[in-house]
């Protein structure tokens, strides 16, 4: 699906008089805009401001030169609606179902508000449109379609303050950017028969079986350098427009996620937590321009802080704020940010929410990164550029901090069929039991916002039973008992089954039954807001199982 976010310009009031914003920079007389601009499925990377060579966004490149540039900002999730709700809520994506929106918010501030989008997951009925006067979603549509609305609506706001929020989807698959820009990044003898439309399945399908060359990989992916150039165009061709009229324009320009093309095997987005597909494009433009020579932030950062940096640009006060995950970042454009930038360097982000692999969750502090596998309780941690693999005290305890889920430390019994019965005795008592959500073990998750049901629940695996001692644990098979069951305890406690010392290893025998027993770090996960749950829209399913993420 191609999404994205537009600009977002940010002004101080309707109809002000002169005045001095940031390090000195003069806006004029006018309305008050905040422009943002949502960039489905575009690397930080392909920005030619952060290393591309190859004149793909002459465009942005010149808006990044007044603006405030992020070098290190992460989108919390690899794909599009988690990330769009932490941007559009300043809360992380399980609270942000239920939170405030920015249209809300700059609703009650008198602002006219209105939303051009083009991805299906941005649907009013998942809650993106609370507080927009106008919200139009036509899925899949072109930049220059999404541009043409969004100056239209802007251009009959002329007395108004205004938040608009344009999303661009160009540089998600099918990757069908129009002439020129279609083919100018490929090289056509590199096609070798691909055709010319494709999902997400499609191609993964053809690397599985062998049967996608690395001439085909380069085609694929020029193919889509191709969208982020006519995206590009197109969102100058905006800019441009806005800057014209009278007011004052906060712009705030960022991505939802990247796109793997083969960088760790695999292709696309929605499947692993690595940076290609969590570094974010989050630039800043005050009124008038950044004029500093200061314009690039080394600090982590988050989509997450969009929201509350907007409502500060504004003027609105902070004690009528809601609560935020996100901090304001107003401070780098006012040249005062070093309490700022050292509380940056050591808050940990949230990154997750996975749906094409098993679950995963991870954090990022200053320049380390740490993700946790909840099924398997494989840890991997990266710190000052060398990954290595187990366990890390502080960067769990980061995790923690950043999710608000406690790590527990314990065992992880893994089964691919239990026969009957096990009962588990325990030198010390048990903490928490519980069976390990079998969708969290999936590759592929039921989509349950769009009206996909679970394979199975936890009591399909397995049911529990502890012993008021709390020393006995009782695990009796399910209608479907494939799984893993968490068992909290220390590691000097001496675990029994059967009447023997149980012993950890990949494979062992417990009652006469295989299963593995594995200790290491687990991330209880909370529930958070629950899933909303439409009446799936029929046009709007036909459109994901399309682009390959409905069945």
């Amino acid at each position: 699906m191609r999404a994205g976010f537009f600009l977002s310009f940010l002004g101080l009031g309707c109809f002000q008089s002169e005045s001095t914003v940031g390090d000195g920079v003069r806006t004029t007389r006018g309305p008050t805009r905040v422009i943002v601009v949502g960039m489905d499925t575009v690397r930080r990377d392909e920005m030619g401001v952060h290393g591309q060579s190859r004149g793909v966004t002459p465009n942005l490149d010149r808006i990044a030169k007044d603006s405030l540039v992020f070098e290190n900002a992460w989108a919390p999730a690899p794909r599009t609606r988690p990330s769009f709700r932490s941007a559009t809520t300043g809360r992380w994506p399980k609270d942000a179902k239920s939170a405030p929106t920015l249209g809300m918010l700059l609703q009650q501030q008198g602002y006219k508000t209105a939303g051009f989008v083009a991805n299906v997951q941005l649907a009013e009925e998942l809650g993106f449109a609370r507080g927009f006067d106008t919200w139009h979603l036509d899925n899949m549509a072109d930049a220059d379609l999404q541009v043409d609305r969004a100056l239209d609506w802007i251009n009959k706001q002329a007395d108004n303050d205004a938040l608009l929020f344009v999303h661009l989807m160009d540089p998600h698959i099918f990757y069908q950017a129009p002439e020129p820009y279609l083919d100018r990044f490929v090289n056509p003898m590199d096609r070798q028969g691909l055709l010319d439309r494709y999902n997400r399945k499609d191609i993964i399908k053809q690397a599985q079986r062998g049967m996608l060359s690395d001439a085909q990989k380069r085609w694929i992916e020029g193919r889509h350098l191709g969208e982020v150039a006519f995206m590009d165009q197109e969102i100058g061709r905006l800019v441009r427009t806005i800057d014209a009229l009278p007011g004052q324009n906060w712009l705030i320009i960022h991505s939802d996620h990247g796109e793997e093309f083969w960088d760790h095997g695999g292709f696309e987005h929605n499947h692993t937590l690595h940076d290609e597909l969590l570094h974010a494009v989050l630039w800043i433009r005050p009124p008038g321009g950044l004029n500093s020579e200061n314009k690039r932030v080394k600090q982590p950062v988050s989509l997450v802080d969009i929201v509350p940096t907007v409502l500060s640009a504004v003027g609105v006060p902070q004690d009528t704020w809601p609560t935020f995950d996100g901090v304001d970042l107003n401070d780098f454009v006012k040249g005062s940010s070093g309490d700022l930038e050292k509380s940056l360097e050591v808050r940990p982000l949230q990154i997750g929410h996975m749906m094409y692999s098993p679950e995963q969750w991870g954090v990022v502090v200053g320049a380390d990164k740490y993700i946790l596998t909840t099924g398997t309780g494989d840890v991997t941690w990266t710190r000052e550029g060398v990954t290595q693999q187990g366990p890390d005290s502080d960067l769990e305890g980061a995790l923690s901090q950043a999710t608000g889920w406690p790590i527990l430390q314990g065992w992880r019994l893994r089964f691919s069929e239990l026969s009957g019965p096990i009962v588990l005795h325990s030198g010390r008592d048990f903490g928490v039991v519980e069976v390990i959500d079998p969708e969290d073990l999936r590759s592929g998750r039921a989509n349950l916002e769009w009206g996909e049901t679970p394979e199975r629940h936890r009591d399909d695996v397995a049911t529990l039973s502890v012993s008021k001692d709390r020393k006995r644990l009782e695990i009796k098979p399910g209608s479907s008992p494939h799984g893993v069951v968490f068992v909290q305890g220390h590691p000097e406690s001496m675990l029994t089954a059967c009447g023997v010392e149980v012993s950890t290893g990949e494979a062992i025998t417990l009652c006469g039954q295989t299963l593995s027993l594995v200790r290491g770090a687990y991330l209880r996960e909370g529930l958070g807001e629950p899933i909303l749950s439409p009446a799936p829209d029929s046009s709007r399913t036909e459109a994901l199982k399309a682009l390959g993420y409905l069945e």
